[in-house]
């Protein structure tokens, strides 16, 4: 059996990439799947743990990605993830390899960074989750690149009745970082004082994550505090388990992220298949994943950091479109509604089938 090595996130784990990990992975078949996941710290020396037909081993260094990538000796290598990922791989095997070299990629911070382009133009193909990404990807002179939208089980997220608060909900499932801007929904509400905030995420800055806020801090500091719920249903900041994340959603009124930057969109597929609106900023994939189903926040000014730009929400904005939505029951029952038809579109057998017939044909022809 052909083997393809993988670097990327653990199948098991609640972020956006390792969902699509997982959820394209499993449906791959008749190729041995090994799958490094790049860690922080380094572990104690351990096997490697087999899951379905995927092998997975953690390796700290460069070093360790190398020994593993001439032992594996796979007949492709495929890299999954952000720029960090990317830039990971070259430090462990900067020159050209005979295998073909695919690279599925997120572009969160456009454009892709001068010193990672060689990269990607070294690739054989780079894979995408949207039109706004393979944009991204052209102007740095990428030809070769193919569309994977990301999906939604809607046997998981899906509406259901869950106990409801008396109080109207701003809900937010994010990541604690910068880009996704969550201190400007705080701001907002400050503006625009009705309702409750209930954000799922770790709202402690992680002293060694210089992405991360102190989120409690901002709440005080804007005297917040009777108005904002932490969810603690978390684990690297988001829902310990996938099947707890559609009972938060259903929770929501509406779902609110003023994010600087998605490529993906998890999130907004996510709620929209569980009846729940979209409030979101007009940047990245948002329009092209949502369509009419979301209210759209205007773009203030954009922030340049190492990876690339960010978007910024307008904060003022925000709080017109939470006033919009909040006074508007017809308009919350009409992007209920197209949320709920859109996400028809977005399923995980599409991009699978699709990533399967990709690795016959460059497997099968040997590049």
């Amino acid at each position: 059996m052909k083997k393809i090595l993988v670097l990327g996130h653990h199948i098991n784990e609640v972020s956006g990439l390792g969902k699509v990990v997982r959820n394209l992975f499993t449906r791959i078949k008749g190729y041995e799947i090994h799958l490094i996941v790049p860690i922080s710290k380094p572990l104690a020396p351990r096997l490697p743990e087999k899951i379905g037909n995927i092998i997975i081993y953690h390796v700290h260094s460069p070093v360790a990605l190398k020994f593993w990538y001439e032992h594996i000796k796979p007949d492709m290598v495929y890299i999954e993830g952000a720029y960090p990922h990317v830039q990971f791989w070259d430090k462990a095997v900067p020159e050209t390899i005979d295998q073909p070299f695919l690279i599925y990629t997120v572009t969160d911070h456009p454009p892709i960074p001068q010193g990672l382009r060689h990269i990607y133009r070294r690739a054989d193909l780079v894979l995408v989750p949207s039109k706004y990404s393979k944009k991204v990807i052209r102007e740095a002179g990428i030809k070769k690149v193919l569309i994977l939208y990301h999906g939604v089980d809607r046997n998981i997220f899906r509406p259901m009745q869950v106990p409801q608060s008396e109080e109207f909900i701003w809900g937010c499932i994010a990541q604690n970082n910068i880009r996704k801007q969550l201190d400007r929904l705080l701001r907002a509400r400050t503006l625009f004082p009705h309702g409750t905030i209930k954000m799922c995420c770790n709202p402690e800055s992680n002293p060694i994550d210089l992405w991360s806020m102190n989120l409690l801090a901002i709440v005080k500091e804007l005297e917040l505090d009777d108005y904002v719920i932490w969810n603690h249903f978390s684990a690297k900041d988001i829902p310990l388990e996938e099947k707890i994340m559609p009972l938060i959603f259903n929770e929501f009124d509406a779902h609110v992220l003023p994010s600087g930057g998605e490529s993906g969109g998890l999130t907004f597929l996510e709620a929209a298949a569980c009846g729940i609106p979209n409030i979101t900023t007009d940047a990245g994939v948002a329009r092209e994943l949502l369509g009419k189903s979301a209210l759209y926040i205007k773009v203030a000014d954009i922030l340049w950091t190492k990876w690339g730009k960010l978007y910024l929400a307008s904060v003022e904005d925000l709080a017109n479109k939470m006033k919009e939505f909040y006074e508007d029951d017809d308009l919350k029952i009409r992007l209920a509604k197209e949320g709920l038809e859109q996400v028809k579109n977005f399923t995980w057998d599409k991009p699978a089938a699709k990533l399967q017939k990709t690795f016959d044909i460059f497997i099968g022809s040997g590049k």
